[in-house]
């Protein structure tokens, strides 16, 4: 059913119906108990404690001005930081509300009134931050959702397809569907409209960086793979960063549908370039030509190496365990570090932001410090296999890692100051992205090169599997018991991945050495 349906029956009447005020807010701040940081909580001053549906604090009495006052204020706050991709979600927006600009919503019944509040809550999401998207599940959720699920299958799909078809078309076909899901974006009356937009919107951005990683491969000596492809992983840092701010301008001065469009004859602009400008590999010299025609034993072996066969090679399943952990604990880090900070540790709301701030810069140095130490260690280390060199680096930078996640857990206070608080968050960051980074080169590499497409998408459904994992999981044992343990928890996991890829990286050494020597 359309939004705008619901939006129009918003009216400037006071609330009377206490049955529907009892659902209706009930089942807000049952939605928001759990994901909601403690200055968005500060809002509803009206509710006191934690509700549910079952056991609810009924609001009668309150006039309908009070409560303006209070959606209001919820509107005023929440317009000040957003992400392009959140703001494009919200087409119904129309200028800025304010306290004298603010309405009520009618008596609907309960279960309309739901999706009615939920209606009226994307209003104030002009410029909302990323952590208060799980307050708005039923629109929002559902449009988000749609597209990572989408994203994810078609990414894998995609992993798979690049070792068989040329990956300048993939990336090209891929950036030039996005572009048209952009442009039709706008078209769009209707939650499922958006949905089944922004579902095939992650159907094409899927191709687009396994495309990548192998255009890298083919491109870069084994030396630079590393550094390049953590150049890569970081200018998605950069575009987060500068894209809001350009989105923003525009869609101020110009509105939201612009600033869609925008987007999307400039992605179908460069998905013409990619088609005309790339090659999928450098020029083969006569020389390599020869080889190629002449066969070597190597690619004779990797040929009788099938995709259902890689979990069989040495440490794969590992690889892609280690991926799982590190991920489930860069979610979890990315989403609950500050509603610890400022719950359990009784922060203060700018430090919670400083401590997310940090936590990207360290990501964002870190990563490229991985990919150009990967590269060094295989300089100095030529005589061992590409991947355990860099599984080593992994391994060093998670040990890092566990000493900042146990500073975070068992030195932060309400005592501690700012400074050393985003001084453990930027070691946190710089160790988690490190390792990240170069847990995906790790996954190309370590297949034979007709499968490293496909080693690498799979290795991706692992990191997946552990983003989920942060989400619900963590936030249940939270509700349980509290956000300590959860990050006890992930220190424990990043612990268990440390010892795993000390202990497979010292095996697989002793093991040449000794076949080495049993040669000679």
């Amino acid at each position: 059913m359309p939004l705008g349906h619901f939006i129009q029956g918003i009216s400037h009447r006071s609330f009377t119906n206490e049955r529907t005020l009892h659902i209706t807010f009930s089942a807000f701040t049952q939605l928001s108990r759990v994901h909601t940081p403690y200055h968005i909580q500060c809002l509803y001053p009206i509710i006191q404690g934690p509700c549910s549906v079952s056991h609810s604090v009924p609001l009668p009495n309150y006039p309908g001005s009070m409560l303006r006052i209070t959606f209001s204020a919820f509107t005023q706050l929440s317009r000040v930081h957003a992400p392009y991709h959140i703001q494009c979600l919200y087409p119904i927006i129309q200028g800025p509300y304010s306290v004298s600009h603010s309405v009520p919503l009618p008596n609907y019944p309960g279960s309309l009134l739901h999706i009615t509040f939920s209606a009226f809550t994307q209003l104030s999401r002009v410029h909302a931050p990323y952590h208060i998207q799980c307050l708005y599940p039923i629109i929002q959720g559902l449009i988000t959702s749609s597209q990572m699920l989408a994203y994810t299958l078609s990414k894998f799909v995609s992993g798979i397809l690049v070792d068989s078809v040329r990956p300048k078309y993939l990336l090209s076909i891929g950036l030039f569907s996005s572009g048209l899901t952009a442009l039709a974006f706008p078209v769009g009356n209707s939650a499922l409209m958006f949905t089944f937009i922004w579902f095939l919107n992650g159907l094409a951005s899927g191709p687009g960086w396994p495309a990548c990683a192998l255009l890298l491969k083919e491109w870069y000596m084994e030396n630079q793979f590393g550094t390049m492809w953590s150049i890569l992983s970081t200018s998605v840092n950069v575009a987060g960063t500068l894209g809001p701010l350009i989105t923003a301008y525009i869609i101020l001065t110009s509105g939201w549908k612009t600033g869609m469009v925008l987007e999307g004859l400039v992605a179908i602009f460069f998905s013409i370039v990619i088609l005309f400008t790339i090659a999928d590999k450098p020029t083969d010299t006569v020389e390599k030509r020869e080889k190629a025609k002449a066969g070597t034993g190597k690619v004779s072996e990797d040929s009788g190496i099938s995709r259902l066969s890689l979990f069989k090679l040495p440490g794969f399943l590992g690889i892609c365990l280690s991926f799982m952990a590190i991920s489930l604990v860069q979610y979890g880090t990315l989403q609950w570090g500050q509603l610890y900070l400022i719950q359990d540790k009784g922060q203060s709301i700018i430090t919670g932001s400083s401590y997310l701030s940090s936590l990207e810069i360290g990501g964002i140095i870190g990563s490229i410090a991985a990919g150009y130490m990967s590269d060094f260690m295989l300089i100095r280390r030529r005589e061992q296999p590409k991947h355990i060199v860099r599984q080593t680096v992994i391994a060093w930078f998670c040990a890092a890692l566990v000493i900042f996640m146990c500073l975070f857990v068992f030195t932060v206070s309400h005592k501690s100051t700012k400074i050393w608080i985003n001084a453990v968050a930027f070691g946190m960051g710089f160790c988690i992205y490190g390792s990240i980074v170069v847990f995906g080169v790790v996954a190309i590499e370590s297949a034979p090169k007709h499968l490293g497409g496909t080693a690498h998408a799979v290795a991706c459904v692992f990191a997946s599997v552990g983003q989920a994992l942060s989400g619900l999981p963590l936030s249940f044992l939270a509700k349980q018991f509290n956000w300590e343990l959860t990050f006890i928890l992930q220190t424990v996991i990043i612990i268990a991945s440390t010892i795993y890829l000390f202990l497979f990286t010292g095996f697989y050494r002793t093991a040449t050495v000794t076949d080495d020597k049993k040669k000679d």
